[in-house]
């Protein structure tokens, strides 16, 4: 075995402990993911990579096309099964607030091994959210970004001054959604500069961003019953997560239509 450290310095191995009289424990790591399998959730796994669009004298540049300036884009969307478990900050009083709302612990195989910022889209499953959108006019259309791809509206309504009533939107007639994308109809256009407030609430798809890999690596040496030999194998990984909109803020996306950079094809269905 090579030196992990690259320095291929001189390894001196540790005398191994008698074990012999002391029955044998092995972790199975079928076992683990056939748990995760069959208790877990349905989910799009989507890996996270820094956008290179900063500099060594400057932040993330906000007209970016792949991040919209958020320093993150999301590609290689992986369809498995994770355990979720929700978190409870136990306080003897409960101070709530959003910096302790929807946060989630995660298990996941070997295989689908989680890092930082990570999103997890469960789908079947579905949450209210509440938000206040600002369309913009942008290559002809008046759009916005949601928090998360709507599943079905509940209600939508336009600002329309501080002494008027609330004009209800009905959707296909006066907005569309693509995903978490809001069309807001062209009749709504009267000049470039007009601002427009709405408050849209829906049922969306839960999503999470991973803030933590609370256990990163976990092997565990396993007896062959062919071979007689021990090998290392690797165990299910475990992380932390939070909703998708205490992380990002995709009302920064409203300066551009975001460009697509996922590498995987149809060919590499079979392989994961």
């Amino acid at each position: 075995m090579g030196d992990p450290s690259g320095n291929n310095k001189i390894i001196i191995h540790q005398t191994q402990p008698y074990s012999g009289s002391l029955p044998r424990q092995d972790f199975v790591d079928n076992d683990f993911d056939a748990l995760i399998y069959q208790k877990g959730y349905d989910v799009f796994h989507e890996k996270a990579i820094l956008c290179p669009c900063k500099s060594k004298v400057s932040d993330n540049q906000p007209s970016c096309k792949n991040c919209a300036g958020t320093g993150w884009i999301f590609l290689d969307k992986v369809e498995t099964r994770m355990l979720l478990f929700s978190m409870n900050l136990q306080t003897k009083y409960k101070d709530w607030s959003e910096e302790k709302l929807g946060t989630v612990s995660i298990s996941c195989m070997d295989k689908d091994k989680i890092s930082y910022m990570d999103k997890i889209t469960l789908i079947d499953s579905d949450s209210i959210h509440k938000q206040i959108i600002f369309p913009v006019y942008l290559s002809g259309k008046l759009f916005s970004y949601l928090n998360y791809n709507a599943k079905e509206i509940i209600s939508c309504f336009l600002f329309r001054g501080v002494d008027r009533k609330l004009q209800k939107l009905e959707l296909d007639i006066d907005f569309t959604i693509e995903n978490n994308v809001f069309y807001l109809n062209d009749k709504f256009y009267v000049s470039e500069e007009t601002l427009y407030s709405i408050s849209i609430t829906y049922k969306h798809f839960n999503t999470y961003h991973v803030l933590d890999t609370t256990r990163d690596v976990i092997n565990s040496f396993v007896l062959n019953e062919i071979t007689g030999k021990e090998e290392s194998k690797r165990l299910p990984l475990s992380g932390v997560g939070r909703k998708a909109h205490y992380i990002l803020d995709p009302s920064k996306f409203n300066s551009s239509f975001l460009l697509d950079n996922t590498t995987l094809t149809e060919d590499d269905s079979y392989k994961c």
